[in-house]
């Protein structure tokens, strides 16, 4: 490659699929890019090589995780980039967060384009946008912070995460389609569904999961949050005791940590988790106890009842819904993508509670033990203000039917 590469992708060898990806990006957008994979031939020093790509480059695109954080060879190559601009006034070093990881020192301050969540769309939009050098001031003028609900216009641009603010619309006015408009629906949906854990065999009991994520795409909460007391009081105290309280108080104690980039507790069966996106999770035995007593509250072991999971995905949206508020006042996040399903229920049938009563003795069960079901609920992204007061349809899934 004899002319100057306007990009030489740094990355670690666990992250090569990325970095082929932003790689081909580039160039399908008109960028010369070096990455490792396509230009370093076999029998070349590969030391060597790096310098030269690191030197040539006019910039150097670090793909960040947590192994390229913790690689050898990788601090060198955006050490390199940082030296030559260490203001920034070039853009000299861009960082690509394709992994939750937590930046330090040197790399803290640099603001890097954040690739988490997205589709393939949005990614590529996101990536872009990011390596553009020119602002990134939106078409339309943003709304007036001090005057009534901002109107979207019938065909608004991408908004991103640049006009985030753009989107939001306060409480107690009517859920329309504008609280949608400019929303990529998809994105929502597949983040939602990338929240859903594996199944874990052997797990008892069975599992209820609804996870909302919301949109815009946008950091609600700051990983200092997370790992602070009040917040985790606040959600601690809403689920013990609130309206929509999640946890018996009788069954013992609330353990809490922070994975990643999520504040998790746990009380017993129940599992909460918040991330920084505002995205929250419920995950909660699917057959209710009876109040302190830890006994099923339904009719029969061998059934899943349609209306008791209905009114525990109620309560849940209810307290998920009382959460964002608490997180998101202003309601930056206008829309949300909501996801259900069914983990470890193993050989059980699906019913509702009229066609269990007028046959509690006969139950057909599935051949197979079900380990993980995604519910179908619709609408499955709607405006934010009509998360916890919208009818919704739910069908049965397909592995119980």
């Amino acid at each position: 490659m004899n002319e100057q590469p306007e990009f030489f992708v740094s990355y670690n060898r666990a992250d090569r699929e990325w970095a082929e990806w932003v790689a081909w990006q580039l160039e399908e957008a008109g960028h010369a890019a070096i990455v490792q994979a396509w230009d370093f031939q076999p029998g070349v020093n590969f030391v060597l090589e790096m310098n030269d790509a690191a030197r040539r480059a006019k910039r150097t695109i670090a793909i960040l995780s947590p192994d390229y954080l913790a690689s050898t060879y990788a601090a060198p190559e955006w050490a390199a980039a940082f030296a030559q601009d260490a203001q920034g006034d070039t853009r000299r070093l861009i960082p690509v967060r394709v992994h939750w990881c937590e930046l330090a020192g040197l790399l803290a301050p640099i603001v890097y384009i954040d690739l988490l969540g997205l589709n393939e769309d949005a990614a590529r939009d996101t990536l872009l946008r990011g390596i553009r050098q020119e602002r990134a001031k939106p078409q339309q003028p943003p709304r007036f912070p001090g005057g009534p609900a901002h109107v979207v216009p019938e065909e608004p641009p991408f908004p991103g995460d640049a006009t985030a603010d753009t989107m939001a619309k306060p409480r107690g006015t009517s859920p329309t389609s504008s609280a949608l408009s400019g929303i990529d629906t998809e994105e929502l949906t597949q983040r939602a569904l990338a929240l859903i854990p594996p199944a874990n065999r052997g797990y008892v009991p069975g599992r209820l999961g609804l996870v909302v994520v919301g949109g815009p795409r946008r950091v609600v909460v700051r990983p200092a949050q997370l790992e602070s007391g009040p917040l985790r009081e606040r959600l601690t105290q809403r689920a013990l005791f609130g309206e929509t309280k999640l946890f018996d108080l009788e069954a013992g104690g609330v353990d809490h940590h922070v994975e990643g980039n999520a504040l998790l507790l746990h009380h017993h069966h129940t599992a909460v988790s918040l991330d920084e996106l505002g995205s929250l999770a419920v995950f909660q035995p699917v057959d209710a106890p009876r109040p302190s007593s830890g006994i099923r509250g339904g009719l029969d072991t061998s059934v899943i009842i349609e209306e008791e999971i209905a009114d525990r995905l109620q309560r849940a949206l209810r307290f998920i819904s009382t959460t964002l508020d608490d997180l998101d006042p202003q309601h930056h996040l206008s829309a949300v993508g909501i996801a259900a399903v069914l983990l470890d229920v193993g050989h059980r049938a699906w019913r509702t509670r009229d066609e269990h009563q007028s046959s509690p003795n006969t139950v057909s069960l599935p051949g197979m033990p079900v380990e993980r079901v995604i519910v179908q609920l619709s609408p499955p992204v709607q405006a934010r203000d009509s998360l916890d007061d919208t009818p919704r349809h739910m069908s049965c899934p397909a592995g119980l039917q």
